[in-house]
C-alpha cells in the first residue's frame, strides 16, 4: 500500500477559508480606519468654517462696537438692529438667498449681515467633502442645545453658531465613533 505525501484538498480549504477570513479583518479594519479619518477631516473643516464665521462677525466694526459700551460710532444704523441681533437667525433655511450685494455697494448692518450670512453658507455648500445635508445657523443660544439635522435646538442668550451635517457612511461612521457631526462655536462678547 502506497502512502500519499502531502496535503489533501480539505486541509487546503481550510487553510484558504481561514487566510480569507482574515483579510476580510484587515478590511474591515482599514474601513474603520478610512471612516475615523473622515470623520475627524470633516469635523476640522467645520470648526474652521464656524471659526470663520465668527471671525467675520467680530471683525465687522459695528458688531464689536455695538456689543460694547460705545454705541456711538459714525455708520452705526441702530434702526435695522441692534447689539448682534443682524446675525440671529431663526432656522437653517434663513439667509440662503443673497440679497444686496456688499462688496460693491454699501450697505446698512442689517443688508451686510445677511450677506455675510448668504456668502458663508454659499461656502459651506460648495465644500468638497464626503458629507451631505450641511446645515448651518448663527442663533441665541444659552444652554448650547445640541443641534439635529431638523432643529438648530436653539434659545435665548449668547450668539452661536451651529453646523450639523449627515455623513455619507453613517452606519459605518456612528458605530465607531458615535453620531456627533456637529459643531458648535460660542461667539465671544466684547
Amino acid at each position: 500500500m502506497l502512502k500519499y505525501r502531502g496535503f489533501s484538498i480539505l486541509e487546503v480549504m481550510i487553510a484558504m477559508a481561514i487566510m480569507a477570513s482574515l483579510g476580510l479583518g484587515v478590511y474591515r479594519l482599514q474601513l474603520s480606519a478610512l471612516a475615523a479619518s473622515q470623520q475627524t477631516l470633516v469635523k476640522q473643516m467645520m470648526t474652521q468654517a464656524a471659526n470663520s464665521m465668527v471671525n467675520q462677525m467680530i471683525s465687522h466694526l459695528n458688531y464689536t462696537a455695538a456689543t460694547g459700551s460705545n454705541r456711538v460710532i459714525v455708520g452705526y444704523d441702530s434702526a435695522s438692529c441692534s447689539a448682534a441681533s443682524c446675525y440671529i437667525e431663526s432656522n437653517f433655511a434663513s439667509d440662503t438667498a443673497s440679497g444686496t450685494n456688499c462688496q460693491g455697494s454699501d450697505c446698512t448692518n442689517q443688508q451686510y449681515a445677511k450677506w455675510t450670512l448668504y456668502q458663508w453658507k454659499q461656502s459651506l455648500a460648495n465644500m468638497n467633502l464626503p458629507v451631505s445635508n450641511i446645515s448651518a445657523i448663527v442663533c441665541a443660544d444659552s444652554a448650547m442645545g445640541i443641534p439635529t439635522a431638523s432643529s438648530p435646538n436653539c434659545s435665548n442668550g449668547s450668539l452661536v453658531v451651529k453646523i450639523v451635517w449627515t455623513a455619507h457612511n453613517m452606519d459605518a461612521e456612528s458605530a465607531i465613533l458615535g453620531n456627533n457631526n456637529y459643531v458648535m462655536l460660542k461667539v465671544p462678547q466684547r
